[in-house]
């Protein structure tokens, strides 16, 4: 028998719930292992892409092992009000007591549960789980949503540093996009990647914002990632990542400077028009003496705002990209002022925080042929 905090225990359950599949044919997917020992309760589940495994600290525990149905267990949980519950188990049976309550499960053995992948290969890097944490955030929403482009799903990590070492800032990158944009942070021009690999995008949400080391272990088809309370393991997404960096300017022969939020408004401004899947085309018509966006659908609505914050350094341009895709990005930057920088027409848009340090940029492809003013 284990003593456990419900409240801790209602909590694992909780984060265990978010990767495991809701329609199933093999249903021990939608149950969660719990192994018990003399201090320790640890609980997984698995979609068989993504592996989790929790450790809580328990009183009175002796070994044993079962898997039981997550949403009957969480059900009985929030049924009683004891600060504490015990677990027993009894065979292929769970037991649950909490004051004078009994509940009783039936479940299956652990070796009905898939085995835990660990992504063992040499020595591990270790990384603050907070810089992690932001760094992957900060570029997830570019990652694609297309189940057809498995590797643009992911989003891609590089390190610059060797096995064995703790990474910080200038030893990471991290990269995302989805074919109309991308996102990459940290944006240092002499970065070199010693390896390369690509997560899915839901490591975000699994890696928690902690100060604590997280040790990555890198195999040849699965990631781990390891800390005190958890284990996560992922399996790596092995298709082609795009080849980014020739596309990634970090000097521009032309450049706009202007208030973040008075481009957001504008571009969301022209979003509205949308009156397809693809969103609204809009164009900046840039010169040193004006700085405007103009927007148009075939109704002959139109949108035409002035950037009065606008500073355009280059050649006169005209350039168009989507709204949606734009208005995206500036929502996801930090400073008060973003930097785009441009190459031609026909080249991606870099788009910067125009405040030191560097932290993301993000590109953002072009559209041939963008409207005029009437």
């Amino acid at each position: 028998m284990a003593i456990v905090e419900r409240e801790r225990l209602l909590w694992a359950l909780d984060v265990l719930s978010t990767i495991t599949p809701s329609r199933t044919t093999y249903p021990v997917l939608e149950m969660v292992r719990l192994d018990t020992s003399a201090t320790e309760l640890r609980l997984a589940a698995t979609d068989l892409d993504v592996f989790l495994q929790l450790a809580l600290p328990i009183e009175q525990g002796e070994p044993s092992s079962v898997a039981v149905l997550i949403p009957v267990l969480r059900r009985v949980l929030l049924a009683v009000s004891t600060d504490t519950v015990a677990v027993l188990v009894d065979g292929v049976h769970l037991e649950v007591r909490a004051g004078a309550a009994r509940f009783r499960f039936d479940g299956v053995g652990p070796e009905e549960f898939p085995n835990v992948p660990h992504g063992e290969q040499g020595l591990p890097w270790h990384v603050r789980g907070s810089l992690l944490h932001a760094m992957c955030r900060t570029v997830s929403f570019c990652a694609s949503r297309d189940e057809t482009r498995p590797a643009m799903n992911g989003i891609c990590i590089e390190c610059s540093a060797d096995r064995g070492t703790v990474l910080g800032p200038a030893d990471l990158r991290v990269v995302a996009t989805d074919g109309h944009r991308l996102a990459v942070r940290n944006t240092m021009r002499d970065f070199r990647a010693v390896e390369k690999f690509v997560v899915p995008r839901g490591l975000t949400d699994l890696v928690p914002e902690t100060e604590e080391l997280v040790k990555l272990s890198v195999g040849s088809c699965t990631i781990g990632a390891t800390l005190s309370d958890r284990h996560i393991a992922m399996r790596l997404l092995n298709d082609a990542y795009p080849d980014y960096a020739p596309h990634l300017r970090w000097t521009s022969p032309c450049v706009l400077r202007c208030s973040r939020t008075e481009l957001l408004e504008a571009t969301e401004r022209a979003a509205r028009l949308r009156m397809s899947k693809v969103g609204t085309v809009a164009a900046l018509l840039l010169s040193p003496e004006m700085s405007e966006l103009y927007a148009r659908n075939r109704r002959r609505s139109k949108v035409r705002v002035q950037l009065s914050s606008g500073r355009y350094e280059g050649t006169p341009l005209r350039i168009g990209f989507v709204a949606d895709y734009m208005a995206g990005i500036l929502q996801h930057m930090a400073g008060p002022f973003v930097k785009l920088g441009f190459a031609s027409p026909e080249q991606s848009i870099v788009i910067e925080d125009d405040v030191p340090p560097p932290g993301t940029a993000c590109l953002l492809m072009p559209i041939k042929d963008p409207p005029l003013p009437a």
